[in-house]
């Protein structure tokens, strides 16, 4: 399952058509919450996952084309 822009989502109110979503998709399951802020990343993680981790992406730069 993906929550893209989560954290929006929950600010706009929608949890209770999350929580239904989430009620209906199997417990097994791998879930990827996009946030655009942090500040609701343990709220997030403690509702809809049951062994979170978090991962952060990063910028690669290649030398050759780096001005």
């Amino acid at each position: 399952m993906i929550l893209d822009e989560a954290d929006r989502m929950l600010d706009m109110g929608f949890k209770p058509q999350v929580d239904k979503i989430v009620r209906r998709v199997p417990r097994e399951r791998q879930t990827i919450a996009l946030l655009g802020h942090a500040r609701r990343r343990g709220e997030l993680a403690r509702a809809y996952t049951q062994d979170p981790a978090r991962s952060r992406p990063t910028m690669r730069t290649d030398a050759r084309t780096a001005r």
